[in-house]
């Protein structure tokens, strides 16, 4: 099976290097908080705080998945490291955030290549 490395990029996390082969995000949703009381003549409403941030990656890792498994059960939070890919000549750009590892699924091809999903809520700093 072939696989493709999203533009180079990578991730580090855990110790561990995986090529990244998917990204999405989402988060920022607010709950809408109403606030109507007996002297409004119209329903008011004011949005709430925002979701968190939580970010999912697809992957492919080399080494085998029941080792895999094993590390990410006793690793719930660290920095998440994301380096693009160096694209003629500049060079590969780095991200770094505190992260906590959510959820994941696992997947081991014949060819040895072990694919899954990370996904990761982003540790939001605390702002008055």
């Amino acid at each position: 099976m072939a696989y493709y490395p999203f533009n180079g990029t990578t991730m580090t996390f855990a110790g561990d290097t995986y090529e990244i082969t998917s990204f999405s995000m989402e988060g920022g949703n607010r709950a809408e908080i109403d606030v109507t009381h007996s002297g409004s003549t119209r329903r008011k409403s004011i949005p709430g705080m925002a979701s968190p941030k939580m970010l999912t990656f697809g992957f492919n890792y080399a080494g085998d998945a029941a080792t895999l498994d094993t590390k990410l059960s006793t690793c719930a939070a660290g920095a998440l490291i994301v380096s693009m890919g160096a694209d003629c000549g500049t060079p590969a750009a780095h991200i770094t955030v505190n992260a906590w590892l959510m959820s994941w699924d696992l997947a081991a091809d014949i060819d040895g290549i072990t694919t899954g999903n990370f996904t990761f809520m982003v540790e939001e700093p605390d702002t008055p």
